[in-house]
């Protein structure tokens, strides 16, 4: 055991389920010279029925090692069940024979003798670990940045082996088996791509040990969401996905109801279309990438749910010709030798990619192509549905997107704003927004409803702050406030507390416009002076006057406009606001 007090804690879990009697620490085991940290007898104490194994858990290494050393005792003494346990996890399993091998099947209970029945439904924890334990046996030829797409491809093949009735030897697996298997995938699912699918096929036999004995049919929806953590629990893997509990936002947001026809735009390998589709609704998704499609598929068959996939660019397809868009109707079940967009969806949900340079057909190039998938998406929409989308904060208050939001305030109508103040997505600092758009033109006294989430989305903050927006709880905007200015709530509502408080003080205010012709934001110096000469003046920034310094000169003539002792240095970046008095 790692350390005396886990091998204690074990002792003192087990007393739960039998009696003292029965538990024994370290017993010898006849044929072995290895102990394990605990035993527990049957009832009349003529056999061991279960062996106990502490572990750290803390490596794949310690885990593998574990593993093996547990079940080699388990065989050499006859014992049917095995149990590794560690400070927060119990691995509990029975060895049983399959293909003349003894392989590993989880077991739901602490059984009381031998041979117990149990249902033969895969777990959540015994699928995280040998998800595990399948990574473990293809270190040393998979990096982690492969590692998902040999994963997921392999247990696609067994999933629809095993659907087929196609038998199979692990040790056989060869390039050919790999060839039958994709053909009858490629049939049940045209939009799979064997060409990009992974065909070695020790990678292949490698992942298929590590789940023999498993049918991958009985899965249960909520048990194949270890299958997305553990891509999310990696930062070197390829694949695009939204996370879970921002899937679950977006779906809950949108409420789709059964039937009704919902686009995912940038789907990935689909958490989001897919949450919608198990609602009953008619779920249709893009994603450009084959190999994610790939994956997306054999997702979409473990949670039995039924989405159109189509591999194609969604921004090209709308943009290949505005004056004429190609929009086709995916109400009918006609077969599309290319895909289109579809038109008249009751919902899109999308979670695009940020910061994408977009080179347009006629050479252009689209600095925000997140905004341009929001726009082509309402294109999809019938009169009166609904974009629900995931946003960078910038494009409700940069001035690079403030066509955007001229567009989307003049031709739809703004329903909703989640701003969430804590990064959503694990790799990014990016703070973002959750954006409803519906496809109807609004009224001025029009109003919307906001929420500002602080904390991160795994205190369950965002989707309490959907469940207040769908209860009708949240607080509300005009939709005039948001006209020129930042979309963001935050300082819509900080801008009206300030205004607010200063007419309280003082006898009259008025707005920076009425009294300035121009104003500009990031000044710069052409040919800045570092030092004080003979006809410069001091060029001063709000961080120079905090620092008390000035670091840059700029040359004075009748011309530069200067500021006097009545005059107010105002410096607003992110959540704090400051004010310099010059003199």
């Amino acid at each position: 055991c790692m350390n005396e007090d886990l091998r204690l804690k074990a002792r003192e879990f087990l007393l739960n389920h039998y009696e003292e009697k029965q538990i024994v620490l370290e017993p010898e085991l006849q044929g072995s010279s290895v102990r394990p940290d605990l035993a527990v007898r049957t009832q009349n104490a003529t056999e061991y029925l279960l062996l106990v194994e502490c572990s750290s858990m803390s490596t794949q290494h310690r885990r593998r090692e574990d593993i093996k050393q547990l079940r080699r005792m388990m065989e050499i003494a006859d014992v049917e069940y095995g149990l590794l346990f560690s400070d927060d996890f119990e691995y509990l399993f029975e060895l049983t024979e399959f293909d003349n091998e003894l392989v590993e099947r989880e077991i739901p209970d602490y059984p009381e003798s031998r041979a117990t029945d149990f249902e033969d439904v895969l777990s959540e924890k015994e699928l995280e670990f040998r998800l595990w334990r399948a990574r473990d046996l293809l270190r040393d030829r998979v990096s982690e940045r492969k590692y998902h797409q040999h994963l997921f491809h392999a247990l696609f093949r067994k999933f629809v082996a095993q659907e087929q009735r196609l038998e199979y030897y692990i040790d056989n697996v060869d390039e050919d088996w790999i060839t039958t298997v994709d053909d009858e995938i490629t049939n049940e699912y045209p939009s799979y791509s064997p060409n990009v699918a992974p065909q070695d096929a020790e990678i292949q036999r490698r992942i298929l040990r590590s789940f023999e004995g498993v049918d991958l049919g009985k899965i249960q929806p909520r048990t194949a969401r270890a299958f997305t953590g553990i891509i999310e629990s990696s930062r070197q893997s390829t694949e695009s996905m939204t996370p879970l509990d921002v899937a679950d936002a977006l779906v809950e947001l949108a409420n789709p109801e059964q039937g009704d026809r919902i686009l995912d735009a940038a789907a990935g390998i689909g958490n989001t279309i897919r949450e919608a589709a198990l609602r009953g609704t008619d779920a249709s998704a893009v994603e450009i990438n084959p190999n994610t499609v790939n994956i997306a598929l054999f997702l979409n068959a473990v949670n039995e749910v039924d989405i159109d996939y189509f591999v194609a660019d969604f921004l090209k397809e709308g943009l290949a010709d505005e004056s004429d868009p190609t929009l086709t109707d995916f109400g009918d079940d006609s077969q599309l030798e290319s895909p289109s967009l579809p038109v008249n969806q009751d919902h899109v949900l999308i979670d695009p990619p940020f910061g994408l340079l977009y080179e347009r057909p006629d050479g252009g190039v689209e600095r925000n192509a997140e905004e341009l998938f929001v726009l082509k998406s309402l294109q999809c929409l019938r009169s009166e549905g609904t974009v629900t989308a995931v946003l960078p904060q910038g494009s409700l208050y940069k001035q690079k997107s403030k066509e955007f939001r001229k567009q989307i305030r003049d031709d739809y109508r703004i329903k909703t704003i989640i701003e969430v103040n804590q990064p959503v997505f694990q790799h990014t600092a990016l703070p973002t927004v959750i954006v409803q758009i519906t496809n109807e033109p609004a009224p001025r006294n029009a109003e919307l409803q906001y929420a500002i989430v602080e904390k991160s989305a795994e205190d369950d903050e965002l989707i309490q702050a959907v469940q207040k927006i769908r209860d009708g709880d949240a607080p509300s905007l005009q939709l005039s406030e948001l006209d020129d200015g930042s979309y963001l709530p935050s300082e819509i509502v900080g801008v009206n507390q300030v205004t607010q408080q200063l007419r309280d003080r003082f006898g009259e205010i008025v707005e920076l416009e009425e009294r300035a012709n121009e104003l500009r934001t990031g000044v710069k110096l052409e040919n800045p002076v570092q030092e004080s000469q003979e006809g410069t003046i001091p060029f001063l920034r709000p961080q120079d006057v905090s620092q008390g310094s000035v670091s840059q000169y700029h040359p004075h003539d009748e011309e530069t406009v200067t500021a006097g002792p009545e005059d107010v240095l105002l410096s607003v970046k992110g959540d704090t606001s400051v004010v310099y008095n010059p003199s």
